[in-house]
């Protein structure tokens, strides 16, 4: 009985490491062999600073191997780890933390482990994991195995700067005498960079601070609107809402609008909620109370909305990865299967994967949108 020793991959979301296998005949039904498996992912990462010196942070990373080579380790054993968050930063000693690891591991009994939830809360994170599985088991049959689920629940990373309202991740890794695996799954159905309210908090800017100009060029920017009684009002209109009542402010009160320069009766009534008009025959001062009563009904909503919006958004984020390391190359195989949705760059919807493109339209949308609040570059 010929015995072949296999190796199986290390997989990640960014790279996939081919599976090597010893060179030898076809295989078949009497093959047996010795082998090691090993799968690591980090759902996400993010790096600011020259690589990562401001802040380096790795959430959910999950690592499993199974092995039942002797010239390896012995004896023959599976494990399953989860390291929630880690954070390192060289310049803000504070930011140096880290989650506890949830492990397990077996060189024979079954190591099951179930956590209803991890809290996330930090000072650089928000969120949970909820809920964690995690299991090793090694047995004389069957090998070595070991598995991971997770899924992550409203996290919100850096300020805001990033979000992941939920995502889903499994892992495993299984040894045995025919052929080591590997398998690791990512779903991630959005992912929201630079919130544009934890962007202004972090520059010190209190929204609550913009003129109504700056906020309205903002909102036009992202391609967001405003409720205004059935229909609905562009960040454009909000800003000649502010220019408007900037203009009547120079004027008497008792000044008729037919009598001014221009007549901003009918550029007023088309910006008040369907239905609303001046009344007849409207003076300066009716078209500031009408227009000071729709900025106060807008701008909450306004406020809310530019705070929430991100600037960048990846939806639909899916990767599969599976390794198998065989007795020769041709029974071995590593395959993956990943799938894009639309990438959202402000107002903007990018079909596809072009990344080069996104990153250049994600910069001039980014800084189009500061400029817009006196933030430019």
């Amino acid at each position: 009985m010929r015995r072949t020793r296999m190796f199986g991959a290390a997989v990640s979301v960014a790279a996939l490491l081919g599976a090597a296998a010893a060179t030898g005949g076809p295989a078949s039904a009497a093959t047996s062999g010795v082998g090691t498996t090993k799968a690591t992912t980090t759902a996400l990462n993010v790096s600011l600073g020259s690589n990562g010196s401001l802040l380096n942070l790795r959430l959910a990373g999950d690592d499993g191997s199974a092995n039942i080579d002797p010239k390896v380790a012995t004896p023959s054993s599976a494990a399953s780890s989860l390291a929630p968050l880690t954070s390192t930063s060289s310049a803000v000693p504070a930011l140096n933390l880290s989650l506890p690891k949830v492990s397990v591991s077996s060189t024979g009994t079954a190591d099951n482990k179930t956590v209803p939830s991890i809290d996330l809360s930090t000072p650089v994170s928000s969120g949970a994991i909820a809920p964690l599985s995690l299991s090793a088991v090694v047995d004389a049959a069957n090998g070595a195995t070991s598995g991971l689920n997770s899924t992550l629940s409203n996290v919100g990373l850096v300020g805001g700067l990033l979000s992941v309202p939920s995502a889903n991740s499994s892992l495993g890794a299984t040894a045995k005498s025919g052929d080591a695996d590997g398998l690791r799954g990512v779903s991630i159905p959005s992912i929201q960079v630079l919130n544009l309210g934890a962007v202004l908090q972090g520059l010190g800017v209190n929204p609550a601070n913009l003129t109504v100009g700056q906020l309205g060029n903002a909102l036009s920017g992202l391609g967001i609107t405003l409720p205004n009684g059935t229909g609905t009002l562009s960040g454009t209109q909000l800003a000649t809402l502010g220019t408007q009542l900037n203009t009547l402010s120079a004027a008497t009160g008792t000044t008729l609008l037919s009598s001014l320069p221009a007549d901003p009766t009918s550029t007023i009534n088309g910006l008040l909620p369907t239905g609303t008009t001046l009344p007849a025959a409207p003076t300066v001062a009716d078209a500031v109370t009408a227009i000071t009563n729709q900025l106060q009904s807008l701008l909450p909503t306004a406020l809310t909305d530019l705070a929430d919006a991100p600037l960048l958004q990846v939806d639909n984020l899916v990767v599969g990865i599976t390794t198998k390391a065989a007795d020769t190359v041709q029974n071995s195989a590593a395959d993956i299967q990943a799938s894009l949705g639309d990438i959202k760059v402000g107002a903007l919807t990018v079909p596809g994967a072009d990344l080069a493109g996104v990153v250049t339209t994600a910069q001039n949308t980014v800084n189009g949108v500061l400029s817009s609040l006196g933030l430019a570059n």
